[in-house]
């Protein structure tokens, strides 16, 4: 079980809601989550990277990606 499919939030200890739910039972029908454990395999020997964007914001990171680190 990843921290997505888990009853609560892991950053804010909150269960998560029905919608919640729903959301990622549809977003896991994508694509993309049908490679998302291959994607996990090539990032994880890295050592996450934070780039300073000046005054820009610059996310250098996918989202999910950070779940691996929590």
């Amino acid at each position: 079980m990843t921290l997505q499919e888990g009853k609560e939030n892991p950053f804010t200890r909150l269960l998560h809601s029905p919608q919640y739910h729903r959301i990622l039972e549809t977003r896991n029908k994508l694509p993309v989550f049908a490679q998302m454990d291959e994607f996990y395999e090539l990032v994880s020997p890295a050592p996450p990277s934070v780039y300073d964007g000046g005054n820009e914001p610059v996310p250098q990171v996918a989202p999910g990606t950070m779940v691996m680190y929590r």
